[in-house]
């Protein structure tokens, strides 16, 4: 008859700690002011920057998509010729 292993959970909040084998990382939740503070500071540098970089790609995005229509449209001319229309 097999017994069953003892299964044990070890954490620690120290990263240097939770390298040893066995052992996990478990961050502990922040409380309210922490959490405040953060969206406070560096949760809005990252939300200003990230809602830039939306609208930027978003716009090289349409112009790649009209660039590949225009390249379409000129392979499209050369191979076939010019259009009747």
């Amino acid at each position: 008859m097999k017994e069953k292993q003892i299964e044990i959970d070890f954490t620690s909040e120290d990263p240097k700690v939770a390298r040893q084998p066995g052992i996990r990382w478990a961050p502990r939740d922040a409380t309210p002011e922490e959490h405040k503070h953060w969206i406070d500071t560096d949760g809005k540098f990252w939300v200003e920057m990230n809602s830039k970089i939306v609208i930027i790609m978003s716009f090289v995005q349409v112009g790649m998509v009209a660039l590949m229509l225009a390249t379409f449209k000129i392979i499209d001319t050369f191979v076939n010729g010019p259009s009747p229309y």
